[in-house]
């Protein structure tokens, strides 16, 4: 959104970003539990040991994030009111 908003602004961390959504990429589940395949892992237990967990909600606000990576960095759409319905 602030990519969107100030592209110029902005431009000094397109890097960033592109290492961001490799990050967010990386937690994306690739086994072969069909229910889990392509969601994303969330999760640590109490004592900070992460577990592999999908979770839905980690999962749409992931696919989120890089859509509008896609529309507003990539493809410099501008913001309108159908982006958010």
């Amino acid at each position: 959104m602030l990519y969107a908003s100030r592209p110029f602004a902005m431009q000094c961390h397109e890097a960033d970003m592109e290492n961001l959504k490799r990050l967010l990429l990386s937690f994306q589940c690739d086994n072969s539990l069909k229910e889990e395949f392509g969601g994303f892992l969330y999760g640590t237990d109490p004592d900070g040991v992460a577990r592999s967990h999908v979770n839905t909600w980690c999962t749409l606000l992931v696919l989120q994030a890089l859509w509008m990576h896609e529309e507003f960095v990539l493809r410099k759409r501008p913001i309108t009111i159908e982006c958010f319905v």
